[in-house]
């Protein structure tokens, strides 16, 4: 390959995440032919193993009690052995944070790899789930005597529209958040309202203004009331994703209210039994029964699965990685960068040309431009039918196609990987292997990735050999896998802090602005991270910064200029580049408004650099490993038919001719005896040796017209290992663009 000339260092810290329990554990537990009930009311009843299955799931908890006690019938005892199997294979074998199944340490670079884990000193962090705070904090602010102590500010997504006023306004269903958009007249009283709400008043200032003009004390009131409950002003105790943990700003709101003391002091002796509970891992559930039981003596609601949120975090005795293999993660992104096209057409390129026909060079404000009835809307307006410009009410139905035409756009990556699968496929190889010779005509750009990276690899043993699995490598920010898990661990906060500081360095001449946005009340449990930037955004959520910090919906103008779309501060006189500092995956539903500012992160960029078949993956029943090097691109994946296991299913409670079967179909296929089920972000190990696990698998799959397999990679020994045994693991590595930060430097320096 050509010379070195990739700009991107890596970060000093990276991030370890592993299981709770090793490895060991599952091959011991799955090593018979079968599962015993034994061996799973043994496991069941390890004080950490319960607590962390009623985290996960008190319905499960409570079934598996009655187990426990017998006198369930086959059926219903076979369901709950095949979840608690689920969650014991979890614990022992997926490195995704959730609960206290999984966890993650800061650990540091050096000259040798030794990772030590520590089980004993592992910490946890356990909080009220967003579910419940946010119906706390909407229950508060509604009682008579609170409300008119709080300040109130104008909704956050207002703006005005002509004559009209419009907004977006929430309400719940079963716990589910829904939007709609209400529009106002904008009357004499309603305009003195919202001018006085700008910068945030006290309810009692809101109705003395209108009873300055004559208004009676008994209608302003209500005037001001109906403007609470249809949120055209929202209070101090509006939910917030960002800053401190959302029970702390709610006690810091009451804090400086009188007549509340009750509800503090109710309060504070809710986390302090939480704190309790944060002592040591493997709580027995009764705890828990008497939190949730002292909540019953208040009118706020709550389900027992969503009421407590707990994150793990690791502390091993060591947790260093070699220099060299972020080294070697250096080299891959060569490669996933020669083997990543840019994309031809975006939702911002389709936006932009679409703003310029309407506006060309005007600068517009923003609400405004993406309103869906009055502006051109974000990716909402253009999908489905044609729109008639003489008729624009009527809604023309794409021509429907009956023989499922597809067109690709085949380019040198996909025709080198399909001689790469061919050749494979003709040899009956199960493994492709790229080669400088490979990709040394693949252009090689860095000027299109973003600021910082982050990356999530496993590093394994393989027949001597150490090997890296590293697939993909990008985000908007290196801190976006890490902010939500910051609140117990301050090591990572800070790694966090230093990581969003030096996009700013990068980035001295525009605002970084946070988008502080809640789409619904649970998913706060992702989205809440401590206030990493300087200014934020506030889009239907609190921003807790200073208000001179905070970037209203109004002060946000757009322009098309030079084939970029602009986004500027009014206020501040500067571009703004929004930045979502976690992983939420933001499009899915998203109000256009949202959807639009998270797309802006990476305008013009290719947002991750990454491994695809692309679509030759279609119509393969196998697809070979891809390896680079001691790099694995790909694991090897089986895609299955379900007439492919039918005789499985039919023959699944004889345990003898189950099995040879299994062995049977795993050989023709070349099955490995581990393999992961796989649905989306969720994967499920299967150890095809044992017949309890075989069932599980099954009874997973009975319902699926297809499904995808992957190979396991931890067949052998791992790089983090203790004395009692080996765990799976990942490791995210962050980097930044040294060539930007250099630059930066010089221009803020000279």
């Amino acid at each position: 390959m050509k010379k070195e000339n990739n700009p991107f260092k890596h970060f000093s810290k990276f991030v370890l995440r592993t299981p709770s329990l090793n490895f060991n554990f599952y091959e011991e537990l799955t090593a018979g032919n079968c599962i015993s009930n034994d061996q799973l009311i043994k496991a069941y009843n390890d004080p950490l193993i319960k607590e962390a299955c009623f985290l996960a799931s008190p319905a499960l908890y409570f079934e598996a009690e009655k187990w426990l006690k017998g006198g369930l019938d086959k059926k219903k005892e076979e369901k709950i052995q095949f979840s608690l199997l689920k969650y014991l294979t979890r614990m022992s074998t997926r490195c995704t944070p959730f609960g206290l199944f999984a966890g993650c340490s800061l650990g540091g670079f050096n000259t040798n790899t030794s990772i030590i884990p520590s089980t004993g000193n592992n910490k946890r962090h356990t909080r009220f789930d967003m579910n419940y705070l946010v119906a706390l904090s909407h229950d508060l602010s509604k009682q008579k005597s609170i409300r008119k102590q709080l300040f109130f500010v104008l909704n956050s997504s207002l703006y005005i529209s002509g004559n009209q006023l419009r907004y977006i306004e929430y309400y719940y269903v079963n716990s589910r958040r829904h939007h709609h958009i209400v529009e106002l007249d904008n009357s004499e009283y309603l305009s003195l309202i919202l001018k006085k709400a700008k910068s945030g008043v006290l309810y009692s200032e809101l109705i003395s203004s209108l009873i300055d003009v004559g208004i009676s004390n008994n209608d302003a009131e209500n005037f001001i009331d109906e403007l609470l409950d249809s949120q055209v002003l929202v209070s101090n105790l509006e939910p917030s994703v960002s800053g401190p943990e959302f029970m702390e700003q709610i006690l810091e709101v009451l804090g400086n209210l009188k007549g509340v003391d009750r509800e503090i002091q109710f309060l504070k002796n809710l986390q302090n039994k939480l704190n309790e509970i944060d002592e040591c891992l493997g709580n027995a559930p009764h705890k828990y029964f008497e939190i949730s039981a002292s909540l019953k003596e208040k009118t706020t609601s709550f389900e027992l699965k969503h009421l407590f949120q707990s994150d793990l975090e690791l502390r091993p005795k060591e947790n260093l990685l070699s220099f060299d293999v972020a080294e070697t993660l250096k080299r891959g992104m060569k490669v996933l960068n020669r083997l990543t096209s840019p994309k031809s057409e975006t939702n911002l390129s389709k936006f932009k040309n679409i703003f310029y026909e309407r506006y060309e060079e005007r600068e517009m404000p923003l609400a405004r431009v993406l309103d869906v009835e009055t502006g051109i809307g974000y990716i909402q307006d253009w999908q489905g039918g044609d729109l008639n410009p003489l008729v624009d009410d009527v809604f023309l139905p794409l021509e429907e196609d009956w023989y499922g035409k597809r067109s690709v756009e085949q380019d040198n990556i996909n025709r080198l990987l399909e001689r790469k699968l061919i050749s494979s496929n003709q040899k009956g190889e199960t493994k492709i292997i790229i080669s400088d010779d490979d990709i040394i005509d693949l252009p090689e750009n860095w000027d299109d990735l973003p600021d910082t990276l982050s990356t999530m690899i496993k590093i394994i043993r393989e027949d001597g050999q150490e090997k890296i699995k590293f697939s993909s490598i990008g985000g908007s920010s290196a801190a976006n896998l890490l902010g939500r898990f910051c609140y117990g661990d301050q090591a990572l906060k800070t790694f966090s802090q230093h990581i969003t500081d030096l996009e700013n360095k990068i980035n001295f001449n525009k605002i970084l602005a946070e988008i502080v946005h809640l789409p619904e009340a649970r998913v706060g449990n992702i989205l809440m991270r401590p206030a990493f930037r300087q200014f934020e955004i506030p889009y239907l959520a609190k921003s807790v910064l200073a208000k001179e910090n905070q970037i209203p919906l109004e002060d946000l103008f757009i322009s098309v200029r030079n084939d970029k779309i602009i986004l500027r501060s009014k206020k501040l006189d500067k571009e703004v580049v929004p930045h979502l500092t976690n992983a939420h995956f933001f499009s899915a539903n998203a109000l256009p408004i949202y959807h639009f500012l998270c797309d802006m992160q990476t305008q013009n960029l290719r947002s991750n650099i990454y491994f695809s078949y692309g679509y030759l993956e279609e119509n393969r029943s196998f697809l070979p490993r891809v390896e680079y090097g001691n790099l694995i691109l790909s694991e090897a994946k089986w895609r299955v038919k379900k007439d492919e296991i039918l005789n499985l299913l039919q023959i699944r409670d004889n345990n003898l001719e189950l099995g040879e079967a299994v062995e049977k179909w795993r050989k023709k296929i070349k099955l490995p005896r581990y393999v992961l089920l796989s649905e989306g972000d969720n994967q499920l190990l299967i150890n095809f040796n044992n017949i309890t696990s075989v069932k599980m698998f099954l009874d997973e799959v009975k319902n699926k017209n297809n499904f995808e397999l992957i190979e396991f990679l931890f067949s052998e020994e791992s790089v983090v290992k203790s004395n009692n045994g080996y765990y799976t693991n990942e490791f995210i590595v962050s980097f930044y663009n040294n060539k930007k930060l250099a630059g930066s430097k010089k221009q803020t320096n000279g």
